[in-house]
């Protein structure tokens, strides 16, 4: 007898405006930055959403319109979760 799991994956892509490749690449996360064509963040969402053992994805980090279509809950970067 086979049992299947969904999982939710929790994505933490925090960083700092003082990295110097954001403030070269203009951008505020390395989430944002272009590889290849695609931006770096994206190669982790699709990743997680294709997997066929995680049902959601909860992000915590800067994103953009792309990205946003490739998480089910966002949760905003600068609040403090501990005391809720």
């Amino acid at each position: 007898m086979s049992q299947t799991h969904s999982y939710t994956a929790v994505v933490l892509a925090g960083g700092s405006s003082q990295d110097p490749l954001l403030q070269k690449a203009k951008v505020s996360s390395k989430a944002l930055l272009n590889f290849k064509g695609k931006l770096l963040g994206s190669y982790i969402l699709n990743a997680i959403n294709n997997s066929k053992y995680i049902e959601h994805c909860i992000y915590m980090g800067e994103t953009n319109a792309e990205l946003d279509k490739l998480v089910s809950k966002k949760l905003a970067p600068d609040q403090d979760y501990a005391n809720n």
